[in-house]
């Protein structure tokens, strides 16, 4: 398995830790935005798993199973349990940071797929860095420059 297609299993991975964020937020304080912002997370992570399995699948690529997902990535599921809002932000915040480092990581394809993948890693990475760093309070707003993506 290559890393773009460990990178797609990976992302079944991630597709359903995150929703079961989503589901188990259980901390009153930002409960509504963050309840919220990891339904976009999820929903994000699906429609780049649904578009990079059929890029990969129109290029040749074998699409992971959620078997092959498992047991490549099993240290990587979380369990479904309730969380407050910092540590739900903050296992949000892992997820994205490895869907980065996959991203930017892969270096053999098409270049617009390259791109795309940088691209896509660096918003992950941005997300996870600053708007949960500043929503949890590990940095100041003032720290923080750019949109809100």
């Amino acid at each position: 398995m290559n890393d773009f297609e460990r990178l797609i299993a990976f992302l079944k991975i991630a597709q359903d830790n995150m929703a079961i964020l989503h589901r188990h937020l259980t901390s009153r304080e930002g409960w509504f935005s963050g309840h919220e912002k990891l339904g976009e997370w999820y929903e994000k992570i699906g429609a780049q798993l649904d578009d990079l399995a059929e890029l990969g699948l129109m290029s040749g690529r074998v699409e992971p199973t959620l078997k092959d997902a498992v047991e490549l990535y099993s240290d990587k599921i979380i369990n479904a349990y309730n969380r407050n809002y910092d540590e739900t932000m903050n296992a949000a915040a892992d997820i994205m940071r490895d869907i980065a480092k996959m991203m930017i990581s892969i270096s053999e394809g098409p270049p617009d797929i390259i791109k795309r993948l940088q691209n896509d890693g660096y918003k992950w990475n941005k997300i996870a860095n600053y708007m949960i760093a500043r929503a949890t309070n590990s940095i100041k707003a003032a720290d923080y420059e750019g949109d809100d993506e």
